[in-house]
């Protein structure tokens, strides 16, 4: 399992979403490239749920109020299927993911420990 390291790059729309609307668990959002750039997804909140990540290679998250996130992928749709987990540090930090398997789902979690 590889990881890239971090990546600090946010377009302006996306950094005007992160302004409006991060809250207190964060957001995150999937990228087709490998580096956090190419397009973007949805902006979804890191709460825990079950995110798309299909068509994506590439993890962004936000955080207003913490130290980062836990990012759990999962080689499923419905985050069941447990790949492996990442710490993703900083405000707009990159984290690749290529896992040598599929990966089409993940949840973000708050907090900096796994």
């Amino acid at each position: 399992m590889h990881f890239s390291s971090i990546h600090i790059a946010i377009s302006l729309p996306l950094f005007a979403q992160f302004v409006a609307g991060a809250g207190t668990d964060g957001l995150a959002v999937g990228w087709t490239s490998n580096h956090c750039d190419g397009s973007e997804g949805k902006l979804e909140h890191c709460d825990g749920g079950c995110i798309d990540f299909r068509g994506r290679f590439s993890i962004q998250t936000f955080d207003p109020t913490g130290p980062g996130h836990c990012i759990a992928l999962y080689q499923d749709e419905d985050c069941s299927l447990l790949v492996g987990t990442a710490l993703n540090q900083g405000l707009g930090s990159c984290l690749g993911v290529n896992t040598g398997t599929p990966v089409l789902s993940f949840a973000c979690f708050p907090g900096n420990f796994c």
